[in-house]
C-alpha cells in the first residue's frame, strides 16, 4: 500500500516496484496517481481476480526488501522485513516514517498490532553439526498463545560473537522462526556460525538483558562422531530439558523426541538404467518403503521429499496403505506423471539424482518420519538396509521384498586422489578418485581437503553411501559451492599450487599429494591411473573415467558416419609421427567403457605420413559379438587405443567425436589457431570417393582431408548482452538477444528434416 503525505496529487507515470535487482519488475499504468493524503492498493501475487493493480510477484512470507522508484529510478522509499506471522501486516502509524507490526487495514489508517512482552522469547532448538552443504540454524519460540512477539533490536550471541536483529522481523502466537547462522546477509541470516565443538548461545533483549541461554557439546552424547544432523532443543518448548533429535529435527514446527510409529525408508535405486522396467515399461528408479509394525498404516497425506527440508514437496493419495510388516514401492519416473489419485502404480514424478540427495518422509502431521542421505550410486546397484539395520549397497535389487544380503566391498586403503582439474574462475574444477580394488568400495564419511592443516582435515566429508565402482572413479566438482549438492566441495583447485589429501572414517591419512603451479584449464593426475607418475592431459581430461594421454603419432583423420549405397561407414588412421606404427597393438572401439572392441588386422605398419582405412565390413562383421555401428543421426564417438603385451591398455589414446552427419558428408582433422579441430568436410578423401561399386570404394587407401565445409548456411550476426536506456540510464534487455544466420547459395535450404518435417 503507498500513501501520499503531501499536500499535491503526485503523478506515478514511469514509477515502478520491485522486490530484486530490476527495478523496473511492475511499472505503473500510464495515468496513475495519488492525491493528497490517499492511499493506493497495489496487489502481489499471480491471482489477478481482485480488481485494482497487480505486480504479478509475490512478497516472501519470510522476508525480503521492497523498493519504490521515481521516472528516473531514483529509489524513493523502501524497506526490508524478515517473517511476518500470518495474518498481519507491517505498516507506519500516522506520519511516522518507522515501521510496526499493523493490523491489515487497507486503504484506511493503520492500527498498531499489540504485542507480547520480551520475556516471551526463548531459543528453542538449534543445529551446530549440519550435514555437508547445509548451515547451521537457530529456532526462537514465542511462548505467548495471546500476541505475535517482535525480534527487532533483540541480540544472539556465542562466546565469541554477538549478532543484532534489525529487520522487523516477528514470531506469530506459540509460532517458531528460524534463522540461518551462516554469516550471510539477509534479514533471516545471523552474522556468525555456532561453534562446532559446543559452546552457549544466549538471547538477548534490545536493552541487553539476557533471557534466554543454552549450552551444548559437540559431538552429541550417545551418538557417534562425526555424526551430522543432530540437532539439540527443549521438550516442552522453550522450556523443558535440551535433549538431542537424531531423527526428528523439526526446524519451524513443535519438537518431538521419538518418531512417530510408522513407515521407514528400506531401499531405494537411484541410477537405474537396465536393472528394472516399471510397470510403463522405463528403467526409472525408484524407492522402498518398509512398514515394521503390526497394523497397517495409512500413507494418504504424508508427504516424501527429495533435497527439501519441508514436507509436501510430494503427498501420497488417498487409499495407499501399508500392511504390516509390508513394502510399498514408490517409483521416481520424471517421464510419467505424479501420482496424484490411487493407482496400482504409485509414481513420484521425478528421478533420483544419481550423485546423492537427501531423502525425507514426513506424516500426515508433517512430522518427520524417516531420512536417509546418500551419495554418489552405482549404475543398476541398489542401497537398502541389511539385517543388522545399517545401510549399504545391497547384492541385489530387491524391490517390494526382503532385502537381499549386502554386496562384497573392497577396503578404501588403497583409493587415490587420481585426476584433477584447476579451470578459469568462470568454468568449474574438478577432482577425481580411482577405486583400484576389484570390488566396489564405500567413501562415504570419509574427507576431501586443500587444507594439510589439522583443522582442515574434516573440511569435506563425503556423503554416507558414496561408492567407487570396481577399478572405476568417482568425480567431485570442486566449486567451492558446497550448497550445489553431495558432489560440490568447499574449496577450489587452485593453480598455484595445491595440496590434495584423502582421510578415513577415522581421520587416518589415506593418500596426499602435493603439485606446483600449473597451466590453467589442463588437467592433470597420475599416469597410469593410481601410480606415482604425474602427467598433465592436454586434450585428455577424463574425470569419472580412466586417465589417457593422446597420443603422439596415431590420429584419426576421417570418420564417414551416414553412407548409402555404394558407400559404407568408414574411417581413416593417419600417422603424423617420424617413425613407423605398427596397428598390432591397437584397438577400435565406440564406447570409453569397452576400448577393445575390434582388432585391426594383422601386420599393419604405417610409416611416417601413412594413412589406413577401416571401412564397416571391418568393424561391424555380423556374428561378432563385439561389432558395432556408427550412430549417424545422434553421432557417435571413436577411441583407438593402444595396448600392451600382457592385455593391458598403455594408456595412450585417440578420440573424436562427430556429431549427426548429412549423407555422404564425412568428418575429418583440420588445424585451427589453437589446435586441431573435426568439422564436416567439403569431400570424402578415402582415395575411391566417386566409387560405380561398393567394392571400388573399399579400394580407398587414404588421401589428404578437402577443407572442411562451410556453409551455405552460416552466422552472419550477434547481438549478446544488451540494454536499452531509461531515463538516461542503461537498463539491461535480454529479450533482445539473437542470433542471425544466413543463405549465402542460390537455393532454399531447408532448416527441418524434408523426411520428418
Amino acid at each position: 500500500e503507498l500513501r501520499n503525505f503531501s499536500a499535491d496529487a503526485v503523478s506515478l507515470d514511469g514509477w515502478s516496484l520491485s522486490d530484486d535487482s530490476d527495478p523496473r519488475r511492475f511499472m505503473f499504468p500510464p495515468g496513475t496517481s495519488i492525491t493528497s493524503g490517499a492511499w493506493l492498493r497495489v496487489w502481489c501475487g499471480t491471482n489477478t481476480t481482485a480488481a485494482g493493480l497487480h505486480t504479478g510477484f509475490a512478497l516472501s512470507r519470510r522476508g525480503e526488501t521492497i523498493g519504490l522508484y521515481d521516472a528516473s529510478l531514483n529509489r524513493v522509499d523502501a524497506v526490508t522485513f524478515g517473517y511476518l506471522p500470518d495474518g498481519f501486516s507491517l505498516g507506519r502509524i500516522g506520519t511516522s516514517l518507522d515501521w510496526e507490526l499493523t493490523e491489515p487495514t487497507p486503504l484506511a489508517p493503520n492500527e498498531p498490532a499489540s504485542l507480547a512482552p520480551h520475556g516471551s522469547l526463548a531459543i528453542n532448538e538449534w543445529l551446530a553439526n549440519p550435514p555437508v552443504g547445509e548451515d547451521d540454524w537457530i529456532e526462537l519460540h514465542n511462548l505467548s498463545s495471546a500476541a505475535p512477539a517482535s525480534l527487532r533490536g533483540f541480540a544472539l550471541a556465542t562466546s565469541n560473537a554477538v549478532f543484532q536483529i534489525r529487520a522487523h522481523s516477528f514470531i506469530g502466537p506459540s509460532g517458531f522462526v528460524v534463522l540461518q547462522a551462516d554469516e550471510n546477509p539477509g534479514p533471516n541470516h545471523l552474522g556468525f556460525k555456532l561453534p562446532g565443538n559446543g559452546g552457549a548461545i544466549v538471547l538477548m533483549d534490545p536493552a541487553g538483558a539476557e533471557l534466554s541461554r543454552v549450552t551444548y557439546r559437540i559431538p552429541v552424547e550417545g551418538h557417534p562422531i562425526g555424526a551430522e544432523g543432530i540437532s539439540l532443543g527443549r521438550i516442552p518448548d522453550g522450556t523443558g530439558d535440551i535433549v538431542a533429535f537424531p531423527d526428528t529435527a523439526s526446524p519451524g514446527t513443535s519438537n518431538y523426541t521419538a518418531p512417530p510409529d510408522g513407515p521407514r525408508f528400506n531401499e531405494f535405486m537411484a541410477a537405474n538404467t537396465a536393472a528394472l522396467r516399471s510397470p510403463s515399461g522405463r528403467f526409472a528408479d525408484w524407492i522402498e518403503l518398509h512398514n515394521p509394525g503390526s497394523t497397517p498404516y495409512d500413507l494418504a497425506g504424508a508427504s516424501l521429499t527429495v533435497d527439501r527440508d519441508s514436507p509436501g514437496d510430494w503427498t501420497f493419495p488417498p487409499g495407499v496403505i501399508l500392511p504390516a510388516n509390508g513394502h510399498q514401492l514408490v517409483w521416481c519416473d520424471p517421464d510419467q506423471p505424479a501420482s496424484t489419485n490411487i493407482a496400482p502404480v504409485v509414481n513420484l514424478g521425478r528421478g533420483l539424482p544419481a550423485e546423492g540427495a537427501t531423502l525425507r518422509l514426513y506424516n500426515r502431521q508433517g512430522q518427520l518420519l524417516h531420512s536417509i542421505r546418500y551419495g554418489a550410486q552405482l549404475t543398476d546397484a541398489s542401497s537398502g538396509r541389511s539385517a543388522s539395520g545399517a545401510w549399504s549397497l545391497l547384492a541385489m535389487p530387491t524391490p517390494g521384498v526382503v532385502n537381499a544380503t549386502t554386496a562384497p566391498l573392497g577396503g578404501t586403503a588403497n583409493t587415490r586422489i587420481n585426476e584433477w582439474f584447476s579451470a578459469a574462475p568462470s568454468d568449474g574444477d574438478w577432482l577425481e578418485l580411482h577405486n583400484p580394488e576389484p570390488l566396489p568400495v564405500d567413501v562415504g564419511d570419509h574427507y576431501l581437503t586443500d587444507d594439510p592443516s589439522v583443522a582442515g582435515t574434516v573440511q569435506f566429508r563425503i556423503a554416507p553411501l558414496t561408492f567407487i565402482p570396481a577399478r572405476g572413479h568417482r568425480t567431485w566438482k570442486a566449486d567451492a559451492l558446497p550448497d550445489g549438492g553431495s558432489d560440490h566441495l568447499p574449496f577450489r583447485i587452485d593453480a598455484d599450487g595445491e595440496t590434495l589429501r584423502l582421510y578415513g572414517v577415522n581421520r587416518s591419512l589415506i593418500d596426499s599429494l602435493s603439485f606446483e603451479p600449473s597451466r590453467p584449464r589442463l588437467a592433470s593426475g597420475r599416469f597410469p591411473d593410481g601410480t606415482d607418475r604425474i602427467e598433465t592431459f592436454p586434450g585428455a581430461a577424463s574425470p569419472g573415467e580412466s586417465n589417457w594421454r593422446v597420443h603422439r603419432g596415431l590420429v584419426i583423420s576421417e570418420v564417414l558416419t551416414h553412407a548409402e549405397p555404394p558407400l559404407e561407414d568408414a574411417l581413416e588412421l593417419f600417422n603424423a609421427s617420424s617413425h613407423p606404427i605398427s596397428l598390432d597393438a591397437w584397438r577400435l572401439s565406440d564406447d570409453a567403457r569397452t576400448l577393445n572392441n575390434v582388432r585391426f588386422p594383422d601386420g599393419v605398419v604405417l610409416p611416417p605420413g601413412g594413412r589406413f582405412v577401416l571401412y564397416e565390413v571391418d568393424f561391424n562383421r555380423p556374428g561378432n559379438p563385439t561389432a558395432f555401428a556408427l550412430n549417424s543421426s545422434l553421432g557417435d564417438d571413436l577411441w583407438i587405443t593402444e595396448w600392451n603385451d600382457v592385455g593391458e591398455p598403455t594408456g595412450f589414446r585417440a578420440h573424436v567425436h562427430v556429431g549427426a552427419a548429412a549423407s555422404g558428408v564425412s568428418f575429418g582433422r583440420h588445424p585451427t589457431s589453437v589446435g586441431w579441430d573435426f568439422p564436416p568436410l567439403s569431400r570424402m578423401t578415402f582415395g575411391k570417393d566417386r566409387p560405380a561399386s561398393l567394392d571400388e570404394f573399399r579400394q580407398g587407401t587414404g588421401l589428404p582431408n578437402a577443407y572442411p565445409l562451410v556453409g551455405p548456411v552460416v552466422i552472419t550476426e550477434i547481438h549478446f548482452d544488451p540494454f536499452r536506456v531509461i531515463a538516461n540510464q542503461p537498463v539491461p534487455a535480454p529479450e533482445d538477444e539473437f542470433v542471425e544466420i544466413h543463405n549465402s547459395g542460390t537455393s532454399p535450404v531447408p532448416l527441418f528434416d524434408p523426411d520428418a518435417p
